[in-house]
């Protein structure tokens, strides 16, 4: 009996480190294919439909309108009511920043961000281009029939007041 009892700890210890060696190579596994994966931030959000949500939930929020005020704030919006100004901003900025725009910038930063947290990245960098965005300014607010309107110029100065605050 004595004998039995000694060789039993060994194996006991070996399960032990087997069963921590599983559960530390499964973890790797697991934040590697899966939570280091772009992939899957991109389609949960575009299986919540946030790119759509932004301008119907988020921006129409109620709880958000004085901050959309805040950044609106020194515009000219002439005879417009605070609350038209913001329908009249949500609408704009869908208009010149589409939802489209919104999700190819949002995995840029998704895939920035899962480089830097991979170690590929020495810097957390993710440049957006907004020459597109610039561009639907002039194809949303103006006609070729009577020159800008008031809404371009408008969408005109709510771009130029929102970009001070990207950068």
């Amino acid at each position: 009996m004595g004998d039995g009892r000694p060789r039993m700890w060994p194996s006991l210890l070996l399960v032990a480190v087997f069963v921590a060696g599983f559960v530390l190579v499964s973890s790797v596994v697991l934040v590697r294919g899966r939570l280091l994966d772009a992939g899957m931030y991109s389609d949960a959000l575009v299986r919540t439909d946030a790119y759509e949500r932004v301008y119907t939930e988020v921006l129409a929020d109620p709880e958000f309108a004085e901050l959309t005020e805040q950044l609106l704030g020194g515009l000219d919006r002439g005879a417009l009511e605070p609350t038209e100004a913001r329908v009249l901003a949500t609408s704009v900025l869908r208009l010149s920043f589409p939802p489209s725009t919104l999700r190819e910038g949002t995995e840029t930063f998704i895939g920035a961000v899962i480089a830097y947290v991979r170690g590929a990245s020495d810097r957390l960098d993710a440049d957006i281009d907004v020459a597109e965005v610039l561009s639907h300014i002039d194809e949303s607010g103006t006609s070729q029939r009577w020159g800008p309107t008031p809404l371009s110029r408008y969408s005109a100065r709510c771009l130029v007041a929102l970009s001070g605050f990207c950068g």
